[in-house]
């Protein structure tokens, strides 16, 4: 008698951790459209957003826009960059470390880390702390805001991110990186097999 119960399933699929990567995979190709958040992970300089910029030995350098390719090792979607500790740069890490899925009612939540790494030497700007620039930049793209992409809606629906904690560390005692921790929650509705 109980050999039938997954017959309905056989053929089927489960979805949840395919919304997963592709949830991942949007907020990656939104990070990389942005070319200020591009510019303040990229130039180690006083003033990221401008043409030029002055280091922070006071020399003048030529800031162009920048391409994906010019920050794939510095903006990734995995939660980790093995060499992350030994670079002087800033990077930004995306991370789902946590999804409950309960598949009745509004159960179903990924919670969405992004992290961005700054080294202290070069966390002060001309507009603030580079580190809150780049997550200002990301709650304005991210925060409250529903997937509209036609590319994305049409598998994971119109799914709002919601910024729901931040936390403030030194990445370790061993280095000067600082690191800021991003929270976001995002409620998907059932995932059943279809």
């Amino acid at each position: 008698m109980n050999e039938f119960l997954n017959e309905k399933h056989l053929s089927d699929s489960s979805e949840k951790l395919k919304k997963c990567s592709m949830l991942i995979d949007y907020v990656y190709t939104k990070l990389l459209e942005s070319q200020e958040i591009k510019r303040l992970v990229y130039y180690n300089t006083q003033n990221p957003l401008d043409e030029k910029g002055i280091d922070f030995n006071n020399e003048i350098i030529d800031q162009p826009d920048l391409t994906k390719e010019d920050v794939k090792d510095l903006i990734t979607m995995s939660p980790f960059n093995a060499e992350m500790v030994e670079k002087l740069t800033q990077a930004i890490y995306i991370n789902i470390p946590f999804g409950s899925f309960y598949n009745y009612g509004q159960g179903n939540v990924l919670k969405f880390d992004i992290d961005i790494l700054s080294p202290e030497e070069f966390a002060l700007t001309v507009n603030g702390l580079r580190y809150f620039e780049i997550g200002c930049y990301i709650a304005n793209m991210l925060d409250g805001i529903y997937i509209t992409d036609d590319r994305y809606v049409e598998y994971l629906g119109n799914l709002k991110f919601d910024l729901e904690s931040l936390n403030t560390f030194r990445l370790s005692k061993t280095n000067t990186k600082i690191w800021l921790h991003l929270v976001f929650e995002v409620k998907l509705f059932p995932m059943d097999r279809t």
